[in-house]
């Protein structure tokens, strides 16, 4: 639910608890009951149950009035679920590579009824990507491809469907192959891009590249970045950079969904990082390319210690941090200079809301570490309002395009709604006091940090009393 107009109606409450920045779902045109949002058809149009573009610049003007950036979420490793795999139209298709001549891919059995677009290569169910099933024994990926824990692999066989914008190979089903994941049919319900190729990568460009002119947004949040080849993020990243420059955006971001073990997300940060280059001044090339993301690493410590009681896993934090900082280029790199540009968070819309499976106290409590942990503190909506609806995005079942869509009722924790807003309200203004600690490398922090750090370890214990209140307070 929701659109443009609604979400910049809610700008002032938003700013008024202290977030200087909004984070919002894809917003280029999807499929009329793709719930996620994350099944595109058009890059080059926006959702109409959305809003409309006027409504889009309407809502980042304001926001940019109120102080505060905006951040959309975009998606490149597949689009909608147009195709199937010949020979194996339902039910799981095993992935292929090269000499087993993967697969043609076909129109599913109920596209035939949506239109269809004459493009260069016949009648197509995307105006801009399109199929050829016409097979190429010399072609090859390219690479390499990084697997689960930062490992290289490259392709050494022959033959795929090189003048495809799809992969022709299967779906992915084993998560720690690096060439299915990064192949691979994601769920088996969504066409996967064939972003290695440079046609792809320059479409795909062109087309980001028009929404930060065309909407005035500040930055990206990438959706599934472990499944993308590295080669495309070494040719988007600098090519959204650049264009967003010219418009005045030096500091444009982009940020990952890093749903994976640091290890593999560490090749995928600035210039990038494999295990043997780890704690010393050595990348994988030049290139920068996504500066930070949300990092699930801090929020399994937190989730798991306190949805179990067993604070000992709590100890994690800190040994996280401290690997990170060996693990990850984190510079921005307008600048070059270190800034730790992860997001740490206590919910979101992949995951069941903590106070479901634990309680409000302790939401309240993750939500204190993360204003104070260094980094960016992500609020997921409703949160602040006790929100204890049941479930996740990922919980729904793929839905048919003409059925009528289905809703859920959203329940509210027991406590008083206004406890945790003033909760969120109050960790943001101390957090502020000394924004530094929260984007710069601490190693590199002044000395004056400690004067403020003083300060707020006294505010800390008093909110940390505030959000352990009992619920009734």
């Amino acid at each position: 639910g929701g659109d443009f107009a609604g979400i910049r109606q809610k700008l002032p409450y938003i700013r008024g608890l202290g977030c200087r920045a909004i984070w919002i779902s894809p917003v280029f045109e999807n499929g009329r009951n793709s719930y996620h949002q994350y099944a595109m058809r058009d890059f080059t149009l926006l959702d109409p149950r959305l809003g409309t573009l006027e409504e889009l610049r309407a809502l980042t003007q304001e926001a940019h009035e109120l102080g505060m950036y905006v951040i959309v979420d975009v998606v490149m490793n597949h689009m909608g679920n147009e195709f199937a795999f010949a020979g194996n139209l339902e039910g799981v298709t095993h992935f292929r590579m090269h000499e087993d001549e993967e697969y043609r891919l076909v129109l599913r059995n109920d596209t035939g009824r949506r239109l269809l677009y004459d493009t260069p290569k016949g009648k197509q169910p995307y105006m801009d990507f399109w199929i050829d099933n016409t097979w190429d024994p010399e072609g090859t990926y390219g690479g390499p491809v990084y697997g689960k824990w930062g490992e290289a692999s490259v392709d050494t066989g022959k033959g795929t469907y090189t003048d495809s914008d799809f992969h022709h190979n299967g779906d992915l089903i084993d998560y720690t192959n690096p060439w299915e994941i990064t192949m691979g049919k994601i769920y088996g319900t969504m066409d996967d891009l064939r972003l290695e190729s440079r046609r792809v990568q320059e479409k795909y460009i062109a087309m980001t590249n028009a929404l930060i002119s065309s909407a005035d947004i500040d930055g990206f949040r990438v959706d599934t970045p472990m499944q993308v080849p590295l080669e495309f993020f070494k040719a988007w990243a600098p090519a959204v950079r650049a264009h967003a420059k010219t418009l005045g955006k030096d500091r444009f971001g982009i940020f990952g969904e890093f749903f994976v073990e640091p290890e593999r997300f560490a090749t995928m940060t600035g210039r990038g990082k494999t295990p043997d280059m780890y704690g010393h001044e050595a990348f994988i090339d030049a290139t920068p390319t996504i500066k930070g993301g949300i990092d699930y690493t801090y929020y399994w410590y937190l989730f798991t210690a306190l949805v179990s009681g067993k604070s000992e896993l709590a100890n994690g934090l800190a040994l996280a941090y401290k690997s990170e900082r060996d693990m990850l280029d984190l510079v921005e790199p307008s600048s070059g200079e270190p800034e730790f540009a992860m997001w740490t968070f206590c919910n979101n819309h992949d995951n069941w809301r903590m106070q479901v499976l634990s309680g409000v106290q302790q939401l309240r409590l993750c939500t204190a570490v993360i204003s104070f942990w260094p980094g960016t503190p992500l609020h997921y909506a409703g949160d602040e309002q006790d929100f204890s609806t049941p479930g996740s995005a990922l919980d729904e079942e793929e839905e048919d395009d003409d059925a009528p869509k289905k809703k859920k009722k959203t329940r509210f924790c027991k406590a008083k709604r206004d406890h945790y807003r003033r909760l969120v309200e109050q960790l943001v203004q101390i957090a502020q006091t000394c924004p530094e600690n929260f984007s710069l490398d601490v190693v590199r922090l002044p000395k004056s940090i400690a004067t403020c750090q003083e300060s707020r370890s006294k505010l800390l214990a008093t909110v940390m009393r505030f959000a352990m209140a009992d619920s009734r307070a």
